[in-house]
């Protein structure tokens, strides 16, 4: 059972290393005019309305994970759908659209990347309630979920670093999206594997989400943190083609930024029993909020190897983030309310994404993208202040 969500974890974050590090890059290829210069207003309005379609999704599949126990074949059938919008995804940039005019460029991308947020933003929140499902069902306790977790962050890594190797090599980023389709569909393949025979529907307890005024505090600070994290994640890649450098360096910039969370998250059992996951949480926001500021900071360097280093700590201060984050929910969860609680979480830190993306791509297109890094390390910032004074203190 074990092997199967390591799987699972290993596959999804692997489909996400191929496309996530690039994805603004190829939606201003895509969306260039005939000078070759990226619309942003374009590339923002679709990286945030697709991230706000996932809106509803992840609530209505934790609902249905919860209520019927049917995590694994909502995994196969969501995976199966994000594999169709990749469709979308991948024509515009293809040799058939080349001589295809804006407009339709952008439709097709758009209504791609829409039926890819509406279906993906269920699946990871659904991968860790069954991983969480699986380990309380073998040792009774979660302790041993940062275990299974860095198998996706293995995955990223492979995927993430290789995928800029073959740009700089192939040129071609549109194969990136077939890729990332084709890691889905042997996920789908995988989630089926752990198809119960019979369904069965429980109660769910709504009142103990209602009364829970830490959680929904937490998920204030939720929205604050993916405000900053999610932009300055998505536009760095952005950042570092301003500062002309190559898709190997910038595979690496994110290849590697994964590997301090193998070793962050195959201790997060000690971690969290030492320091417990609120400590986690404020530590690795502000290890997030440190990489902020030095990639501000060392923009004038122009060192490759100075930015590869610098993003070492994005995996630092989100595995330590996230070991915290579902140690934190899974303690105040109902055991019938586990999957809405991820997806809650999933779906506001979705909204904040959505806000910031709109508002990256705005100041990336007036002023730059070295810019996003100052307001995404401020948003970062605020964020743990919030947490200590008002989700810490009252989770105490």
């Amino acid at each position: 059972m074990t092997a199967r969500v390591r799987a699972l974890q290993a596959l999804f974050f692997a489909a996400y290393g191929t496309t996530i590090p690039y994805l603004a890059i190829y939606y201003g290829r895509v969306l260039a005019d005939s000078n070759g210069v990226p619309n942003y207003a374009a590339v923002g309005t679709i990286l945030s309305i697709s991230t706000l379609v996932g809106l509803v999704s992840p609530l209505v599949a934790g609902y249905l994970a919860d209520r019927f126990r049917i995590n694994n074949r909502l995994i196969t059938v969501l995976a199966l759908l994000v594999v169709v919008g990749a469709i979308g995804m991948f024509l515009p940039g293809s040799g058939l659209f080349s001589d295809i005019g804006f407009a339709l460029r952008f439709a097709v991308l758009f209504a791609g990347s829409i039926v890819n947020g509406l279906f993906v933003r269920p699946i990871i929140p659904l991968i860790d309630t069954e991983t969480l499902l699986v380990l309380r069902g073998r040792d009774g306790t979660i302790e041993r979920y940062g275990e299974v977790r860095a198998f996706g962050a293995i995955g990223w890594c492979v995927t993430a670093s290789l995928s800029g190797v073959y740009i700089a090599i192939v040129g071609r980023m549109e194969h990136l999206i077939i890729f990332y389709a084709s890691i889905l569909l042997i996920l789908a393949a995988v989630g089926r594997t752990g198809f119960r025979s019979t369904i069965s529907a429980v109660r769910i307890p709504w009142s103990h989400l209602r009364d829970d005024k830490t959680f929904q505090r937490f998920l204030v600070f939720v929205a604050l943190i993916a405000l900053g994290m999610v932009p300055g994640y998505v536009f760095a890649g952005v950042y570092f083609s301003e500062l002309d450098l190559n898709f190997v360096m910038i595979g690496l910039a994110f290849g590697l930024a994964s590997t301090p969370e193998i070793p962050v998250l195959l201790n997060g059992r000690r971690i969290v029993s030492r320091i417990g996951s609120e400590n986690m949480i404020i530590a690795g926001t502000t290890v997030q909020f440190i990489k902020f500021a030095l990639l501000f900071l060392i923009a004038g360097t122009k060192i490759p190897f100075l930015f590869v280093l610098v993003m070492l700590l994005q995996g630092a201060g989100y595995s330590l983030q996230f070991a915290g984050f579902v140690d934190f929910m899974d303690r105040r969860a109902h055991e019938h309310l586990r999957a809405t609680y991820q997806s809650l979480y999933h779906v506001v830190f979705s909204i904040g994404g959505a806000i910031g993306n709109f508002a990256a791509a705005w100041f990336t297109g007036i002023a730059s993208a070295r810019f996003v890094m100052a307001l995404s390390g401020m948003c970062v910032g605020v964020a743990a202040i919030y947490f200590v004074l008002f989700v810490r203190s009252n989770h105490r």
